[in-house]
């Protein structure tokens, strides 16, 4: 369950310094928000976040194939909190949010997104046979991404709802799934907009409209984007200085603590120190990426690339929303904006993709594919890497295993363990019993189980350059496996 002390060693700890950074600006702007008192937000802020070191923690040193046996279990305790929050929830500012636990408000739909994140990186994994996923098998995560969205949406929290959503289609995305299926999507989300129009509350429609003209209602809806481009334009290049900002100290700018806290650093720190904590943000989201490219474990891969992007999202949606390009949707900055949900949520995110990052995968640590079943039998999938694909076939008794179908691109190579006959072509005919079988490129080819008891067992490695017999042997004893 747990990996050794030691382990922590291996983690990426600059990848924590700059979390310590972003943490201690949004301290430094909280202080300034209350015009230079840690009460009311600065001190409860910094309590939380060491009562949730533990938490964070006990979250690096979890072993990744914990998390993953674990990841329906999480997903369903999460579902549940939802729904136990629209039933016995606590409601603030019309909406039931939150669940009281002691005297914390606890928002599960925060967590609600890493759920949904694991259980799509272990979903796709096991489907990592294939190097695209059709429309069919993305059924499953996309009905359940709807179903958490609608869930929250309900509450009523269209912002956490849409970066769920997000969460769940980038992940399909990421998986392989065919380019045309998201366009097709992007188009019909466009098409029904009319529709979709009808089904949002009175004070989201109030908000689209204020974002397209804020002037409609300045002294009411519009108040908060108007007196947020006045705080940020009024910090010039170099900003006005600590605790000079006009807009922040009397109390120009609503949530000021929590929507609005990136409005509060640019009237103080100006252009040049918004640029800083942006790139201190940009630098965050991209280290985990870079890892992605040198892992090959679809798993692994999700987890760092989707909740890398959850910062990202947050962060992005937070700071448009402060300067007008998007409507305010209530989406926090991670680390800078009061909250303990949000804080706990990204200090487990930070933890995972810290985890995560000190991976070092290994040849002999292969995940195996489930078994897929067929008329003439089985296969399963023993290792797949950019340069091979090793399956394990076994075919039935009396069984055809037929290629006639398949045009490959690349040569492969099949070890027979039985009694078979191998039709390449429709001319060139094998007898054979226990032999290494080459096959070359584009050829149409069967394998017949001669056995009328026993299955028939094949390691077919499929390569793009021809293998030697000695290669076939050793990625077969590397990678086999018994049932």
């Amino acid at each position: 369950m747990f990996k050794s002390i030691k382990s922590l060693l291996d983690l990426n700890w600059i990848y924590f310094f700059i979390i310590l950074v972003i943490f201690w600006i949004g301290e430094i702007n909280l202080y300034s928000a209350a015009n230079g008192s840690l009460d009311p937000w600065a001190s409860s802020q910094l309590k939380r976040f060491i009562f949730f070191l533990p938490v964070f923690l006990f979250v690096l040193l979890l072993q990744p194939k914990f998390i993953y046996n674990f990841s329906e279990v999480i997903l369903i305790s999460v579902i549940l909190g939802l729904v136990i929050t629209l039933i016995f929830g606590y409601t603030g500012m019309g909406a039931t949010r939150w669940i009281r636990v002691g005297n914390f408000n606890l928002q599960v739909s925060e967590f609600a997104k890493i759920a949904l994140v694991i259980f799509m990186a272990k979903y796709f994994h096991k489907l990592n046979a294939e190097k695209t996923i059709g429309f069919f098998r993305s059924l499953i995560p996309l009905i359940i991404s709807l179903f958490i969205f609608i869930l929250v949406a309900i509450q009523p929290d269209l912002g956490t709802a849409l970066i769920i959503l997000s969460l769940g289609l980038l992940a399909i995305f990421y998986a392989g799934i065919k380019l045309i299926y998201p366009l097709i999507a992007i188009g019909a989300v466009i098409a029904s907009s009319p529709f979709l129009w009808t089904l949002l509350k009175p004070y989201q429609q109030n908000r689209v409209k204020i974002f397209l003209n804020p002037d409609l209602d300045p002294l009411g809806k519009g108040y908060h984007i108007i007196q947020s481009k006045i705080a940020i334009g009024s910090g010039g290049l170099n900003g006005n200085g600590f605790l000079e900002g006009s807009q922040s100290s009397l109390d120009f700018i609503p949530e000021k603590e929590t929507d609005f806290v990136f409005s509060i650093f640019s009237e103080q720190f100006g252009f040049i120190g918004s640029i800083l904590i942006i790139s201190l943000f940009l630098l965050f989201f991209l280290i985990p990426i870079f890892k992605t490219f040198k892992l090959s474990q679809v798993f692994n891969k999700i987890i760092l690339f989707t909740l890398s992007f959850k910062i990202f999202f947050e962060f992005l949606i937070n700071i448009s929303m402060t300067i007008g390009l998007v409507p305010v949707v209530g989406v926090a900055l991670p680390f800078m904006s009061f909250g303990g949900s949000s804080l706990l949520s990204n200090m487990i995110i930070c933890a995972l993709l810290m985890n995560f990052m000190a991976v070092e995968e290994k040849k002999e640590d292969v995940w195996v594919s489930s078994i897929v079943k067929r008329p003439w039998g089985t296969y399963i999938v023993l290792a797949k890497s950019k340069d091979f694909l090793i399956k394990k076939i076994k075919v039935k008794p009396e069984g055809v295993l037929s290629y006639q179908s398949h045009n490959f691109r690349s040569e492969h190579w099949m070890i027979i363990e039985g009694k078979a006959t191998v039709i390449i072509n429709n001319r060139t005919y094998y007898r054979s019993e226990n032999e290494h079988i080459f096959i070359p490129k584009k050829a149409k080819h069967r394998v017949l189980n001669e056995s009328a008891k026993k299955n028939l067992v094949i390691i077919e490695v499929q390569t793009g350059s021809k293998f030697l017999e000695s290669d076939i042997k050793r990625y077969s004893d590397i990678y086999g496996r018994k049932d």
